[in-house]
């Protein structure tokens, strides 16, 4: 049977809070029954899907958040307060756990959940905007509702639907299993800090592919958030057949890192307009072991230094300290093969102590550096780190420190003459054992 949410109250005028007949519709649906968002905008606040939700957007429906913060479910003492946007802690002097204060659309502790459809769902992300900059927005307060949160969800699909304007990480989802996305689009602010596009954290068995996102943060990254450290490692992902258009990371490991990632596949994936293509961030004390990328093409520019973290890296390998008194894991068994890459820096592996990165295969690589942006080439960006967070030092073709066992195998490489008067090596390895350039 098909519920359409109309018959239980919605009003489709852009203005009024439809969240209590969504609820209705989704709270009375059973099993092998469709909740409708039918043609037209939709205004709500926090709604919860439960087990067995199938939610299908018709072509032309559009599902909004509403502009009244106070109006979304919280989780925290914190969000149930004021919400003075200049009293809130902001993305600069709070950390990060990985559980929001409120949330827009989710679940927990449920399974067999869908979400598909050609509508639209739209966070409304002008509601958090702060300091604005011609080339960033900071975002009023910290942390801001993700679009779709997900906690211990099994058996998840996410087909087709179009998910836009979130203010934060739009698609988190935590300690998940047997996950599909599928042939979404996600079109984000291209200037506003942390509105990430996927985020699978602590996740297994997940599926990402055919998929298009725009993201001023990272497009899709895997996460193991000290808050759901219970749900272990993030294993067993397969990303595909994917377009990632950001002004950060286009795939990126960290830097929330307290368990292990392992077995990762990445696959036939084009990232644009990054500031580091691929990055692995490893801040604490996990491990990340038996990643493969193969047919992967990447440009990356660099973007206002200071304020986005990389210096135009396609990709970027670190294991670096987040606190001086705790632990970093190492990182193992890479695999890098047929890449395409265009940066404004080179290849960076940079670990904290000797032999911290280990058994890394780039096979089969083309790399050109360019002259993309009007920024000085040069600068190694660390954040986040008790080390130096910036290091002034010129772009290479490759630049490895404590790593042992890396292996370029067919590498070929190219740079403009803007590169040729400025960079005093083009390869830099140091302490390092066994880095072999074939």
């Amino acid at each position: 049977m098909r519920l359409s949410i109309i018959d239980f109250g919605a009003i489709p005028d852009g203005k009024s809070d439809s969240r209590h007949a969504i609820q209705q519709a989704i709270d009375t649906a059973k099993q092998g029954d469709v909740v409708v968002i039918p043609k037209g905008h939709f205004r709500s606040s926090s709604i919860i899907l439960t087990s067995h939700t199938s939610l299908h957007l018709s072509d032309g429906a559009f599902l909004q958040g509403v502009d009244d913060i106070h109006l979304y479910t919280s989780f925290s003492k914190l969000a149930s307060k004021t919400l003075d946007l200049d009293e809130t802690p902001t993305w600069e002097n709070c950390e990060y756990t990985g559980r929001p204060a409120q949330f827009f659309i989710y679940a927990k502790d449920v399974s067999n959940i869908t979400i598909t459809g050609k509508g639209v769902i739209d966070g409304n992300e002008a509601i958090y905007y702060g300091k604005r900059l011609p080339e960033f927005i900071e975002g009023a307060y910290y942390p801001r509702i993700p679009l779709i949160f997900f906690e211990h969800v099994k058996h998840l699909v996410i087909q087709d639907v179009t998910i836009q304007k979130s203010g934060f990480w739009t698609v988190h989802l935590v300690g998940c299993e047997h996950v599909l996305i599928d042939g979404i689009r996600i079109l984000n602010n291209m200037i506003m800090a942390n509105n990430d596009g996927i985020d699978p954290d602590h996740c297994k068995h997940v599926e990402i592919k055919n998929c298009y996102i725009e993201a001023a943060d990272d497009a899709i990254v895997f996460k193991n958030t000290e808050g759901a450290k219970h749900y272990g490692d993030c294993a067993y992902i397969d990303v595909h057949d994917c377009e990632l258009i950001t002004t950060s990371a286009g795939i990126k490991f960290g830097t929330e890192s307290v368990s292990d990632f392992k077995h990762i596949h990445i696959s036939r994936v084009k990232i644009t307009t990054s500031s580091r293509g691929i990055s692995f961030q490893l801040r604490d004390e996990g491990h990340i072991e038996h990643i493969t990328f193969d047919d992967i093409e990447i440009t990356s520019i660099r973007h206002t230094p200071g304020l986005w973290w990389g210096t135009g890296e396609p990709i970027f390998i670190s294991a670096l300290k987040r606190h001086q008194d705790l632990p970093v894991g190492r990182i193992s068994h890479l695999s890098f093969n047929r890449m395409r890459l265009v940066g404004e820096n080179g290849i960076v592996i940079y670990g904290e102590h000797p032999a911290q990165i280990e058994h890394v295969l780039f096979e089969d690589v083309t790399l050109s550096l360019r002259d993309l942006s009007v920024y000085p080439k040069k600068g190694l960006d660390l954040r986040p780190t008790v080390e130096p967070s910036l290091i002034d030092e010129t772009a290479h073709i490759i630049f490895v420190r404590h790593a042992q066992h890396v292996t370029f195998n067919r590498l070929k490489y190219d740079m403009i003459k803007t590169y040729e008067s400025s960079i005093q090596k083009k390869i830099v390895i140091t302490e390092s054992e066994d880095v072999n350039i074939i």
